[in-house]
């Protein structure tokens, strides 16, 4: 968004974030405040944008909270499509938490060819032209793409923020990758110990995960990228103690930005699985170790929010790494996957089918959708 702005000419005095970590750090060279420091501007209010557009509701809501009028004080960006290209269609561990290791196999395998990449790109920006960055990731482990180089430089051509996830257990070579200078790098760890890593990072290796991220340290450093690295650590009850503090001190030690998470169970399809009685592989394994196990007791019917409309349904576009469109972010069987390539189909008949997808009308009986 900060790009965006620059584009139209507006000045961008600083960033406002929740996360208690990003506080007082740097993006673009201007701080990162806290929402507290809202409450010095009572009088003569700052105007916002809100950069984040799957939340904007929650901030328009404490901004209206506030006294910050709409329009007068802010502008959102609720009605902005997000846009997830899994440019992989596979992964290099079976995490228990993740479809990858507690669904059965997808049909979905192999690389986006970048010819392929490129013309989505561009219908991408033509259906959203304010389209602020292209996540290059859903299920999929995009640093095992042979040309991931290739594809965030045709972002960077296109002037589009690239965004990479990543659990940088990876033995073959980052380094070529990296130095397209990716603008978000975002590494999900869940322990410092291989013992804690292993149970729920299923198959990585903690010891190489730490060399790589010394690695890309190293590859910032010599070839002055400005590539934002991010510690995404997923919290668990084994995982918050020691494990945790020797995180913090390797990301300010690297001088990465570090954002904890509540880890949870995903796709939406296991978790619906498991309202419904059925057997999810893992999971009897997985619950003593969630923090939050409130999603997975079964709940009642919630049917006030059938005829509601889900954020992912209208303002999320996912796209396989074959050009097929998928229900939506969180979803993974192939049945809730649309046999439709994005290139040959409209936005209008992308979002028309999914408001009257069945499996969208069971998500919101059971309360888990974005309404």
């Amino acid at each position: 968004m900060y790009r965006k702005c620059r584009e139209y000419g507006i000045e961008v005095k600083s960033f406002i974030d929740k996360n208690p970590l990003l506080e007082n750090t740097l993006i673009e060279g201007l701080t990162v405040f806290g929402l507290n420091i809202l409450e010095k501007y009572k009088g003569k209010k700052p105007f916002l944008i809100f950069a984040a557009p799957m939340a904007a509701d929650k901030m328009e809501a404490f901004c209206t909270q506030n006294g910050f009028e709409a329009g007068k004080d802010f502008y959102s960006t609720k009605n902005i499509i997000e846009f997830l290209v899994d440019i992989s269609g596979t992964c290099n561990l079976t995490c228990p938490s993740c479809p990858r290791g507690n669904s059965p196999r997808n049909a979905i395998k192999g690389f986006m060819e970048v010819a392929l990449f490129k013309k989505i790109v561009d219908k991408i920006l033509t259906d959203e032209p304010d389209l602020p960055c292209l996540a290059l990731f859903n299920w999929g482990e995009p640093f095992l793409h042979p040309n991931l180089a290739e594809c965030v430089g045709y972002l960077k051509e296109k002037n589009v923020y690239s965004v990479l996830s990543s659990n940088m257990s990876i033995e073959k070579s980052i380094d070529n990758a990296l130095r397209s200078n990716p603008d978000w790098l975002k590494v999900s760890i869940s322990g410092y110990y291989q013992d804690v890593y292993a149970t729920t990072h299923t198959g990585g290796d903690i010891n190489l995960v730490k060399s790589n991220l010394y690695r890309i340290r190293y590859i910032i450093d010599k070839y002055r990228l400005s590539t934002k690295v991010e510690i995404r650590y997923h919290r668990y009850l084994n995982n918050m103690g020691q494990d945790w503090e020797k995180i913090r001190e390797l990301c300010q030690e690297l001088d990465f930005a570090l954002y904890d998470i509540v880890a949870y169970l995903q796709p939406l399809e296991r978790i619906l699985d498991y309202h419904e009685r059925k057997s999810v592989k893992n999971l009897e394994t997985l619950i003593p170790l969630f923090i939050d196990k409130e999603v997975y007791k079964v709940k009642n019917e919630a049917s006030e929010k059938v005829n509601t409309t889900c954020k992912y349904q209208v303002n999320q576009i996912s796209i396989d790494c074959n050009g097929k469109l998928q229900l939506c972010c969180a979803t993974y069987d192939d049945a809730n996957n649309f046999d439709m390539d994005y290139l040959t189909t409209s936005l209008q008949d992308i979002v028309k089918k999914k408001l009257v997808h069945d499996f969208c009308k069971k998500c919101k009986r059971y309360g888990l959708s974005m309404v």
